[in-house]
């Protein structure tokens, strides 16, 4: 399972210093909304040069005005980008289009779909090349999760990424599901000893 950690917060300083200390323990740097929107490519340069070997992703979630998006995000050294499936299939099959010819790979965040398994199910058919699945688990939660995990997973081939606000002790049922990739944010970047929590 491909592990890897969002640096969601505004101030960039403090994700780098936190991703000094946790980056090693990552397969994948993701880089969160809150902090492209607050420091826009500054943030991805400054990632880029501080960990030159390591696979950045951004978590775009773009659902317009993509195709300026797609080009500045590869012009920054960006292997991935995200894209809401709330949109229509027709943008999706497009922005993909658009993505690949650039070199980046795409991943479908079901976080604004009505339908999730609708969209896992034609995601294929529209190239896309992962799902981020990003149904927070908490503490006593795991049947439900466990449940909506087999309606996604039982409607694609492609690789599954699961995400969201989680406890740590879901972490063991997570694994039994064995996704492709886990994306884990504020579980480290907010602990009290981030080294230690991504170690776990």
């Amino acid at each position: 399972m491909k592990f890897q950690i969002s640096y969601n917060m505004a101030d960039l300083e403090e994700a780098l210093r936190v991703a000094q200390q946790t980056a090693e323990y990552a397969d994948v740097l993701q880089l969160g909304s809150l902090l492209l929107m607050s420091n826009g490519k500054q943030a991805i340069f400054r990632f880029r040069e501080m960990f030159p070997d390591k696979e950045l992703w951004v978590d775009s979630r773009l659902t317009d005005n993509w195709m300026s998006s797609i080009d500045f995000f590869a012009t920054c050294g960006v292997k991935q980008i995200s894209i809401l499936a709330g949109i229509s299939n027709k943008m999706i099959q497009q922005f993909t289009s658009a993505a690949h010819s650039q070199g980046l790979a795409v991943s479908l965040d079901l976080i604004a779909s009505p339908s999730p398994e609708q969209a896992v199910f034609d995601a294929q058919a529209l190239d896309v090349d992962s799902i981020i699945d990003r149904n927070p688990m908490l503490k006593d939660q795991s049947v439900c999760m466990t449940e909506r995990w087999a309606s996604v997973r039982g409607n694609t081939q492609l690789p599954i990424y699961i995400s969201g606000n989680m406890a740590l002790d879901a972490l063991d049922t997570i694994k039994e599901m064995a996704p492709y990739g886990l994306i884990v944010g504020n579980l480290i970047t907010n602990a009290s000893n981030p080294i230690e929590m991504a170690q776990k």
